[in-house]
């Protein structure tokens, strides 16, 4: 009532409320966690074939090695226990050799220090990583209870975990493993279809792998040199027994190293069975170098 009174002034006459201004929507800088403000919208990543993404971040070292404590771990006998590592420096990411035994190379240059530009290849025992950058959404949400760049890869989980059906033509074995493996899935990986096979797992760890007749780890080299042919990944605790007990990540470093090799001796597909022995015991009995 008062306010009403207020309006009417002396003349008794109605007078216009002025509108309070509408209070700005704050902007994503500033919900942002604390400590998040000043970064861009880029994040800065490795890519590793058959391994997937790595972020990286500044004042963080990432390592590379056969150590099981590397953030990257390359099970193979031709790299070093700690043989890289990833850190900020100045204005950009460089890459460190650590007086490794083989070396690192850096777009084809052995190197002891490296400026990474976006699409460097980085190749660490044969095996190739590739410097990239992703964009965050502008759109994205902070609420503080996860951490930024954690948030600007949600896109990208939510794509991979649609590759859990699709065509071997467009999606790859050793991208769909990881996976699986990253988030301890159980379940059968069904592959190829009829002519084809299965790969079992149990909490994201491979267990079994049987094609037509062959079983074990034979199996899963037969089925990693698929090229053609659909999967399905069913979900689901399995009663198979375990025959494989190596990790996934040596196992598809191995298969695509004999892959790689079989190529260069000018052979043809390496899942026929001719070269299927080729580091098989050592991944039966789990003893990597």
């Amino acid at each position: 009532m008062r306010k009403f009174l207020a309006a009417l002034g002396a003349t008794g006459r109605p007078r216009r409320l002025e509108r309070q201004p509408r209070r700005a929507l704050p902007s994503g800088a500033e919900r942002m966690p604390p400590g998040a403000q000043g970064f861009d919208t880029r994040v800065s990543i490795l890519e590793c074939a058959g391994l997937g993404s790595y972020p990286l971040e500044r004042g963080i070292r990432f390592r590379i090695g056969r150590s099981t404590r590397s953030d990257l771990v390359l099970p193979i006998s031709s790299v070093s226990r700690h043989h890289a590592a990833i850190e900020w420096g100045g204005d950009a990411f460089h890459c460190h050799d650590l007086l490794s035994q083989n070396g690192t190379y850096c777009n084809g240059k052995r190197v002891t220090c490296w400026r990474l530009r976006v699409g460097d290849e980085i190749r660490i025992g044969g095996v190739h990583i590739r410097f990239r950058e992703r964009v965050c959404s502008p759109f994205a949400r902070f609420d503080g209870t996860e951490d930024w760049r954690s948030a600007c890869l949600v896109k990208e989980k939510a794509v991979r975990a649609a590759t859990l059906r699709g065509d071997l033509a467009r999606v790859k074995l050793q991208e769909i493993v990881p996976f699986i493996e990253l988030h301890r899935m159980d379940g059968v990986l069904e592959v190829g279809g009829r002519s084809g096979g299965r790969i079992y797992f149990s909490g994201g760890e491979i267990i079994q792998a049987r094609k037509g007749g062959r079983s074990g780890v034979d199996a899963f080299f037969d089925l990693m040199d698929l090229s053609a042919g659909m999967f399905l990944f069913r979900e689901g605790k399995s009663q198979t027994e375990r025959a494989i007990r190596a990790p996934a990540t040596a196992l598809i470093l191995e298969a695509l190293r004999r892959r790689d090799e079989w190529r260069e001796r000018g052979g043809g597909n390496v899942g026929n069975g001719a070269q299927s022995a080729v580091g098989s015991d050592a991944l039966r009995s789990n003893h990597i170098s």
